[in-house]
């Protein structure tokens, strides 16, 4: 009789992707919930959060593989929030070797179509650069709703409504996708971070969370 071959079960694949956000109208927090929905992914841990909650040792270096945070355009900046937070927040662990190899993108929303959007998209990127975070970017298209990352405009007719446009919302959920492809892809090159336990909630609902 043939002895049995018994093989242990092969655990599946996952990443862990965190998108917070600093937001005041719910515009930022809008586009924010279509990144986290985008990233809704077989094998994706998702969680949805404002700056406020966000703590960078238990969410970031210790859970995510991939950080996306978005901010609203002030005077053609990020936010005083959301600097502060950095300045704040990520500066003990600025040389912390934790974030070498975590994946990273960016969204921003502003009122006008030429007020610095595509500046606070530049910003965030080299704030997350400053930390070795690797960020990923949209491939260049002619549609105009995203380029270093998703965008919305949300004062400017024909977009001034109390709802994001369908295309913004739509670029959102395209970047989420993306990181959350890039973060599964991170992982099966990192055999040896797997299985790690996860929480049974992923913590991701676009309506609980609320505007901030």
């Amino acid at each position: 009789m043939l002895p049995l071959l018994l093989l242990a079960p092969i655990a599946a694949r996952s990443a862990n992707v965190l998108v917070c956000y600093h937001s005041i109208t719910n515009y930022t927090h809008q586009l924010a919930a279509a990144v986290a929905e985008g990233a809704l992914q077989p094998g994706v841990h998702v969680r949805l959060q404002s700056i406020a909650r966000t703590d960078v040792e238990s969410d970031m270096l210790q859970w995510a593989d991939a950080i996306v945070i978005g901010s609203p355009v002030h005077y053609g900046n990020p936010s005083a929030a959301m600097l502060a937070w950095f300045e704040r927040s990520w500066e003990p662990f600025w040389k912390d070797p934790r974030f070498e190899g975590k994946l990273g993108a960016v969204f921003a929303t502003g009122g006008g179509l030429a007020q610095g959007i595509e500046h606070v998209v530049a910003s965030l990127l080299r704030l997350l650069a400053s930390f070795r975070i690797q960020t990923i970017t949209p491939a260049p298209t002619r549609s105009g709703y995203d380029s270093y990352g998703a965008i919305a405009v949300t004062a400017t007719w024909p977009f001034n409504a109390s709802n994001l446009a369908i295309p913004f919302v739509q670029a959102g959920q395209a970047l989420g996708s993306l990181v959350a492809a890039a973060a599964l892809q991170a992982q099966e090159r990192s055999p040896g971070n797997w299985p790690r336990p996860q929480p049974s909630d992923s913590r991701y609902s676009a309506s609980s969370r609320g505007p901030f």
